[in-house]
C-alpha cells in the first residue's frame, strides 16, 4: 500500500474547491459558491490529484492528526478511496469539471446552482469498469464497453434541463426517469447496449448509435427535430405522442416501428430484411437524393395526411407494403431488389402511387383508397387481387405480365357483381390496366367502374387472356361486356346476295344456347336477316336488318351499320341488350341512293344494296391487343387473332376506302324487287288479286235479215265458231318508256272491271301508272284502260279511253262469214248510223250488257238461219 504524502497546513477559510475522504469512504469534492474550473489527473505515479484553474492543485483532505488538525495531500490513489466511489459537487456557478476516471473508480457528479460542464473520461485500459453518474446541463462521457452511464436530475429537481449530451462508447446509458429537455444536440454514439427512454424527451437533434436497441417506456413522449439512429437489435418508438420531424434510421435487419403526430420527413429507414412500421400525420421524402427512402422487407406506412404527396418516397427490397392513410395521396417509388412487393393498402382520401423499379413482381393484394385513384408502375410483373378506388380511377401498367386475380369464386353472386377484384366508383370512376407483355385474368374476375365515359375501362396488351365468368361493368350496368370469343366468322354462303326469285327468310328468333352449344361473341352470324325492300313514301323503299347480338348477361352493345347508300349511310345503334334479343333496324332508300349507290362494290342499279355492320361492346369498355383468348361454354381456350387489334369490337378500325371508313364483319344484302328501275315498289304483302281461269262468254244476239224492205225477226243462241283464250290483264308501267314494266303482267279475274271490283283493286295497289289490256289470243292485246294512282285513287293524267261512245253496228252476215278469224275493228259513227232510218240497235238486257267486251274488241258472232 502506497503511504500517502502528509502536510500540515495553517488554518484558513478555503473559499475554492475542496476534496475530503469521507467516513463514509468516498472522496468527496466540493466546488464553492463561485465559478469552478476543475480538473483532475492521473499523475507519474498513477494517482488521482484534482487542479483549480486559479489555486491550483486542491488538497486532499484524508484525515486529521493527533492535535485535530486536518492531514491534506496533493494526490490520492484509486485504492486508498474505500468505497471506490468519488463524488463531486460543483456548487454555485458556471461550473467547470473535466475528470479523468480510473479503471474502478465511480462517480457521481452533481453540477449544483448554474449552467456546468462536465466532461468525463474514463481511463483505459479497464477490467471491472465505471458507473458514472451526473447531473449537469453540459455532459460528455467517453468511456468503453465497461462504463455505464447515468443520466441525474440535480438535488430536489423533477426534471433536467440540458444544454447538451454526448456519450461514446459507454456501455450502457440510462437516462433517467424525469422529463427532460434538451436545448443542444443529444449524441448517445457506439453504446454498448440498449437504449431505453424511460421519461419524456425533448431535443433538436438526436443522434444513437447503439449495438442494442433503442426503445421507450409507455406513456412517454419523444419531441425530437432530427433523429438518427444505428441500431443493431432495431428501434421501438412507437407511442402516439411522440413528435419526430426528419428521421434517418439504420438497423441491420431488425423491425423499425415509429410514430410521430406530426408530419415526418424521412431521410432513410434501412431495416434490411427487417420490417418498417411508421405512424405520421404525413411521410414524405427530405430530399430529392433519389436514394432509398425504406429498405425493408416489410413496410407499413400509416399516415393522416398524405404519404409522398409533396416528395415521392423510394422504396427498396420490400417485398410486402403495408399503407394507411387518412386524406391525402400516396406516392410511392419502389427499387425493389428482393422478392415480389406486397402491397395492403388503406387510403381514405388521396392518390395511391407506387412505382417500383428492380425488375421484381408487384402484387396489389388489397389497396383501397375510398377517395381519391390509384397508380400503379413497374418494370416487371403486376399482380392484383383488390383494388378499390373512390371516386378514382385505377391506373395499373407493367413492363412485364399484369395478372388479375380472383382466389374465393364462392361470394361472386350470381349476377357476378358481389365480389369484384378491381373497382373504381364515383363520377371520375375508370380503369386503365396495360401491359407490355400480356394482360391474363383467372376464371371469376369481374371488374368494375362507374364512369360511362369513351374507354371508361380501357385494358391494352399485346395478349389478352380472360377466364371463365369474367366481366366488364360500367355505369352500374349500362355497359356489360363478359364474351369476346369466338369472333363471329361469316359462312361462304353468307357473303352471296340472296335469290331475289326466293322469299327473304325470316328473322332468326333470340335462342339461348343449348347445353354445349358454343355462342358466338358481339352477334351471331347466322342470325342475320333483312327483308325485301319495300316503298316507303312515294318513290323510296325501306329496308329492315336484324341480327341477334351478345350473350347472356351483357348489355349496352353497339351496332354501327353502313347502309350501302350515301342518304344517312352510316347508322349507331347504342344501348342494345345482349340477352339473346334481335336487334331490328329501318332504313330508308331513297330512289336516288338506288339507282346510283356504287357503295361498298355494288355493281349495278339492280344489284343488292351491300349493307357492312359492327357490333362493340359499350364505348366504355375498351380492349386492345393483337390477340384475345377466352374460354368458350365448354370450358376450351379459344385464341384468335384480331385484325386492327380494337378486341373489343367485330370491326378494324385500321380499314377505310376512298369513301370512308370499312366497317366489320357483318355483311347483309338488300335486294332490289324484279324491276328495271326502282321506283314504285310493291308491297311484300300480296294485294293483286290471283288471276282465274276465263270463263267462255255465251251471248243472246238478235238477228235482222233484211228482204226487200221488209223485216223479219227471229231469236237464237249464238256462241264463236272457235273459242280463243280471253282474259283482262294487268301491268305496271314504268316511268321510263325505254324500259320494260315494273312487273309481268298479272291475270286478272273476269269481273275486274266492275265499278266496285275495280275501285277495290285501285285501293289496294301501290302509288303507279298502270294499264289493263284485254287479250284474245296469243297476239291480241288491246288497251282499255290507262290509269295513274296515287293513294288508291286515280288522278286526270289528260289520257281518254282510245276511242268514243260505244256504239252499236249494223253487221253484214255475208262479209263476216267471209272474214271469220278477222281482226279488223270496224266502228261505224253515229252519222253512218243514222243513214238507215229502217234500222235499230238491239235492245239488251243490264246482264247482257255487262258481257259485252268493252271498246276495242272485234268480237265474231255466228247468224241464226
Amino acid at each position: 500500500m502506497v503511504v500517502p504524502r502528509i502536510r500540515s497546513l495553517e488554518r484558513r477559510v478555503v473559499l475554492n474547491a475542496t476534496a475530503e475522504l469521507t467516513a463514509l469512504g468516498d472522496l468527496f469534492v466540493q466546488g464553492d459558491a463561485g465559478a469552478d474550473s476543475i480538473e483532475s489527473v492521473i499523475t507519474n505515479d498513477d494517482r488521482l490529484q484534482f487542479i483549480d484553474s486559479v489555486t491550483g492543485v486542491i488538497p486532499i483532505t484524508i484525515g486529521q492528526d493527533a492535535f485535530g488538525n486536518d492531514i491534506r495531500v496533493d494526490s490520492i490513489g484509486v485504492d486508498e478511496i474505500p468505497n471506490g466511489h468519488l463524488r463531486v459537487d460543483l456548487g454555485g456557478g458556471n461550473d467547470s469539471l473535466r475528470l479523468r476516471l480510473p479503471d474502478t473508480l465511480d462517480t457521481t457528479i452533481h453540477g449544483g446552482i448554474g449552467n456546468d460542464s462536465v466532461y468525463v473520461e474514463v481511463l483505459a485500459p479497464t477490467t471491472i469498469g465505471n458507473q458514472v453518474n451526473i447531473a449537469a446541463e453540459s455532459i460528455q462521457v467517453d468511456g468503453d464497453v465497461r462504463t455505464s452511464f447515468e443520466l441525474l436530475p440535480e438535488l430536489g429537481l423533477s426534471e433536467i434541463t440540458l444544454q447538451s449530451l454526448t456519450t461514446n462508447g459507454v456501455g450502457s446509458v440510462d437516462l433517467g426517469e424525469v422529463p427532460v429537455e434538451a436545448l443542444g444536440d443529444v449524441q448517445l454514439n457506439d453504446v454498448t447496449n440498449d437504449v431505453v427512454f424511460e421519461s419524456d424527451w425533448a431535443a433538436p437533434n438526436v443522434e444513437i448509435s447503439t449495438a442494442g436497441s433503442v426503445t421507450q417506456l409507455s406513456g412517454t413522449s419523444l419531441q425530437w427535430d432530427r433523429l438518427d439512429i444505428q441500431a443493431d437489435d432495431g428501434v421501438v418508438l412507437d407511442q402516439p405522442s411522440n413528435q419526430f420531424g426528419i428521421v434517418g434510421v439504420t438497423t441491420p435487419g431488425a423491425d423499425v416501428r415509429l410514430s410521430s403526430e406530426t408530419a415526418t420527413l424521412i431521410d432513410q429507414i434501412d431495416a434490411g430484411r427487417g420490417r418498417i412500421e411508421l405512424s405520421a400525420a404525413s411521410i414524405n421524402d427530405w430530399t430529392d437524393d433519389e436514394l432509398a427512402d425504406f429498405i425493408a422487407e416489410e413496410l407499413r406506412l400509416e399516415a393522416v395526411s398524405g404519404i409522398g404527396d409533396v416528395r415521392v418516397l423510394e422504396l427498396q427490397s420490400v417485398d410486402q407494403l403495408d399503407v394507411i392513410v387518412g386524406d391525402g395521396e400516396v406516392n410511392l417509388k419502389s427499387m425493389s431488389a428482393g422478392e415480389a412487393i406486397v402491397s395492403r393498402i388503406e387510403l381514405n382520401s388521396g392518390d395511391y402511387r407506387l412505382e417500383q423499379v428492380g425488375g421484381q413482381t408487384v402484387t396489389l393484394e388489397s389497396v383501397v383508397v375510398n377517395q381519391g385513384s390509384v397508380w400503379v408502375r413497374n418494370d416487371a410483373d403486376v399482380i392484383v387481387e383488390y383494388v378499390f378506388a373512390g371516386n378514382g380511377s385505377v391506373d395499373i401498367h407493367s413492363d412485364g405480365e399484369l395478372v388479375v386475380v380472383d382466389d374465393d369464386p364462392s361470394d361472386d353472386g350470381p349476377d357476378r357483381s358481389l365480389d369484384p377484384e378491381i373497382i373504381a366508383s364515383g363520377t371520375n370512376g375508370q380503369v386503365r390496366l396495360t401491359s407490355a407483355v400480356g394482360l391474363r385474368t383467372t376464371d371469376d374476375v369481374q371488374i368494375q367502374a362507374s364512369s360511362i365515359e369513351a374507354g371508361a375501362v380501357t385494358l391494352s396488351a399485346p395478349a389478352i387472356a380472360f377466364g371463365n365468368r369474367f366481366e366488364i361493368n360500367t355505369g352500374g350496368g349500362v355497359g356489360i361486356a363478359r364474351q369476346f370469343t369466338p369472333r363471329p366468322e361469316l359462312d361462304p354462303e353468307d357473303l352471296v346476295p340472296p335469290n331475289p326469285d326466293l322469299p327473304p327468310r325470316p328473322a332468326a328468333p333470340p335462342v339461348a344456347p343449348g347445353p354445349n352449344e358454343v355462342t358466338e361473341a358481339f352477334y351471331q352470324h347466322d342470325s342475320i336477316r333483312t327483308n325485301i325492300l319495300s316503298q316507303f313514301a312515294e318513290n323510296d323503299a325501306e329496308g329492315i336488318l336484324s341480327v341477334n347480338v351478345g350473350v347472356e348477361g351483357e348489355n349496352g352493345l353497339t351496332l354501327i351499320i353502313d347502309w350501302g347508300a350515301e342518304t344517312e349511310r352510316f347508322q349507331r345503334v347504342d344501348d342494345l341488350s345482349g340477352s339473346f334479343q334481335t336487334a331490328s333496324i329501318s332504313h330508308v332508300y331513297t330512289e336516288e341512293d338506288i339507282l346510283s349507290s356504287t357503295l361498298n362494290e355494288r355493281g349495278s342499279a339492280t344489284d343488292p344494296l351491300n349493307v357492312r355492320f359492327a357490333v362493340q361492346h359499350h364505348e366504355s369498355i375498351v380492349v386492345l391487343g393483337d390477340t384475345i383468348t377466352q374460354p368458350d361454354v365448354n370450358g376450351e381456350a379459344v385464341a384468335q387473332t384480331v385484325a386492327g387489334g380494337l378486341i373489343s369490337s367485330t370491326d378494324n378500325p385500321n380499314t377505310f376506302d376512298a369513301t370512308g371508313p370499312v366497317w366489320e364483319s357483318g355483311a347483309a344484302f338488300f335486294v332490289i324487287p324484279r324491276v328495271n328501275v326502282p321506283l314504285a315498289f310493291l308491297p311484300v304483302r300480296d294485294v293483286i288479286p290471283e288471276p282465274i281461269d276465263p270463263v267462255v262468254p255465251v251471248v243472246p244476239l238478235t238477228t235482222t235479215t233484211i228482204s226487200q224492205v221488209v223485216f223479219e225477226t227471229s231469236e237464237s243462241t249464238s256462241s264463236p265458231s272457235s273459242i280463243r283464250e280471253e282474259f283482262f290483264q294487268l301491268r305496271a308501267l314504268s316511268p321510263d318508256p325505254r324500259v320494260g314494266d315494273l312487273i309481268d303482267p298479272v291475270r286478272l279475274p273476269d269481273r275486274a272491271l266492275d265499278n266496285q271490283t275495280l275501285q277495290q283493286l285501285f285501293s289496294e295497289l301501290p302509288d303507279g301508272k298502270y294499264e289493263i289490256q284485254y287479250v284474245a289470243g296469243e297476239s291480241d292485246e288491246r288497251t282499255i284502260l290507262n290509269v295513274e294512282l296515287r293513294d288508291g285513287k286515280p288522278i286526270q293524267t289528260g289520257d281518254d279511253l282510245e276511242a268514243g261512245t260505244l256504239r252499236l253496228k249494223t253487221l253484214d252476215l255475208e262479209e263476216l262469214n267471209n272474214r271469220e278469224t278477222s281482226e279488223t275493228d270496224v266502228v261505224r259513227e253515229q252519222s253512218d248510223l243514222e243513214a238507215l232510218p229502217q234500222q235499230s240497235p238491239a235492245t239488251l238486257d243490264e246482264d247482257e250488257f255487262k258481257r259485252i267486251p268493252p271498246k276495242g274488241l272485234n268480237k265474231e258472232a255466228t247468224h241464226g238461219e
